[in-house]
């Protein structure tokens, strides 16, 4: 549900924004949280299936890229909007919301890993 659901979020997000001319970066913040949420729903699916041998190697990948690329992602737009003087609700929403990522990061592993045994 979550693989339908993110992605129209994210869409009318983005035209709200559009909307209100918002700074293009804000996009990409969104992007990355949007992204590494949906990709840990997903993995919440897989793992609620049980890993299948067809479904392992592609669980693997999407779980190291999960726990690599998309915490620097995350990290790394949260402190360029941090660090923006003069922010508005959409900028401090993308900012909290990739601080949040990383904060719920730890729980989304112990779930993960919880779903496997």
């Amino acid at each position: 549900m979550a693989h339908i659901i993110l992605p129209i979020g994210y869409v009318a997000l983005c035209v709200w924004m559009f909307r209100r001319r918002v700074w293009w970066f804000t996009y990409l913040a969104y992007f990355f949280v949007f992204g590494a949420s949906g990709g840990w729903f997903l993995m919440l699916e897989v793992a609620s299936l049980g890993a299948v041998p067809i479904t392992a190697i592609p669980a693997l990948g999407m779980e190291l890229f999960l726990l690599t690329a998309a915490v620097f992602a995350c990290l790394a737009s949260s402190l360029v909007l941090q660090f923006r003087e003069n922010k508005d609700r959409f900028e401090r929403g993308a900012m909290f919301g990739g601080y949040s990522y990383l904060a719920l990061h730890p729980a989304f592993i112990m779930i993960v890993i919880a779903g496997h045994r």
